[in-house]
């Protein structure tokens, strides 16, 4: 039998990293993939939104099946599983483009990316500061991304939306090589308070609620930032060059959370991020031309990535057993079906200036419902910690 690795070793964390940005790597291109269905299958705004929103249905499906039926299950056999699924099913819309083969496709790909990432959330959310392990993470994702983008978009350029879900598959073979990485079970260096312990309602409602909220608003914006930027007057290849960049801010992002970690407690820079957002994205509606889009686009990107740790510590804290944090990722994947396919159906045209305004909206209502939690929990103590086995 194989030893469980340790979860705090950097070279266990790296791997898990690595295996989780696959599992998100159609999350990473994703503005890129919609803006190559619409091209490439002749998709409307609606149609692409809908298939970006499959994806991530299918990732909140792939989780929850971990959640309810896994918890005894070994997690190398699940990684192998989903990583297998993601592939087979991204490979699909290379051989066949109609809508409905290619949201069978996506749908399969989301479930087998979700049951993946069930295992790297769960694993991240029991490490000894789950915050800090958290910021380390997206991070890594930002970095990881700023090489994916420009390669996806280089891709799909050359070769038309094909060549980005070839690259998508290619993202999760490594996988099979970081098997021994992998925790079998979910806990597996700490004891939890989990047994006895009943399940925290409450919290979960109001954390798991304003998740999805907040990935509504996320998703309605991010899957459609090319085009925004495009219907705002910059040409393709600026617009292209910008969200390039903005891995830069995504990383900004996530260090200065990992910088700042808890030392001023989680309210006040989530709050403060969420202020960012909405400045963030009433740059994007109303300063016109490439600079106001940049700038717009550079501080959604940099307030997403300083957020999104906040929101996962906060998780993590209000239940030791990681069980919120882990059901995190189910409310996220179906606040990021939601908004493509809310933001397709709010598209006029070529106006998305709608999308834009629902987004702030989303954001405004999220952190509302959000703040008793990030009250609550920073007055939560560290999670308990026993001997090393």
């Amino acid at each position: 039998m194989r030893a469980e690795p340790d979860i705090d070793r950097l070279a266990v964390k790296l791997s898990l990293f690595a295996i989780g940005i696959g599992s998100a790597g159609m999350l990473l291109i994703k503005p890129v993939v919609v803006g190559g269905l619409i091209d490439t299958f002749g998709y409307t705004p609606r149609a692409a939104g809908m298939v970006a929103g499959i994806e991530m249905a299918g990732v909140g499906i792939g989780t929850l099946i971990i959640v309810l039926f896994g918890s005894k299950w070994n997690g190398r056999a699940i990684a192998v599983v989903g990583a297998t699924i993601g592939v087979a099913a991204s490979i699909g819309p290379t051989l066949w483009s109609g809508f409905a083969v290619v949201l069978a496709f996506r749908l399969c790909a989301g479930i087998g990316c979700g049951v993946l990432a069930s295992v790297v959330i769960a694993a991240i959310a029991s490490t000894r500061d789950p915050d800090r392990s958290f910021s380390l993470y997206y991070m890594t994702a930002a970095l990881t991304a700023a090489l994916l983008f420009p390669t996806a978009t280089a891709l799909v350029a050359a070769f038309g939306v094909r060549a980005a879900y070839i690259f998508l598959s290619v993202l999760l073979l490594p996988v099979f090589a970081m098997l021994n990485m992998i925790p079998n079970q979910r806990a597996t260096k700490r004891t939890f308070a989990s047994v006895g312990e009943s399940f925290p309602f409450g919290k979960a409602a109001i954390s798991l609620s304003a998740s999805v909220i907040y990935w509504i608003g996320t998703g309605a914006t991010w899957a459609f930032i090319e085009r925004i930027g495009v219907s705002s007057g910059v040409a393709e290849a600026q617009v292209g060059g910008i969200l390039a960049s903005s891995q830069a801010t995504f990383v900004l992002g996530a260090l200065s959370a990992s910088i700042l970690y808890t030392r001023i407690g989680r309210t006040i820079p989530a709050v403060g991020c969420v202020l960012l957002s909405l400045l963030a994205l009433g740059i994007i509606r109303f300063a016109p031309g490439e600079i106001g889009f940049a700038a717009g686009v550079l501080l959604f990107t940099f307030a997403w990535m300083f957020f999104f740790p906040y929101m996962s510590g906060t998780m993590a804290a209000q239940d030791h057993a990681g069980r919120i944090a882990v059901l995190g990722v189910p409310s996220q994947t179906l606040g990021l079906a939601l908004g493509p396919t809310i933001a397709g159906y709010l598209v006029r045209g070529a106006d998305y200036h709608a999308v834009v305004l629902f987004s702030a909206s989303a954001y405004a209502i999220s952190i509302m419902v959000f703040l008793p939690a990030l009250l609550l929990a920073d007055r939560i103590p560290p999670k308990p910690v026993t001997a090393e086995a």
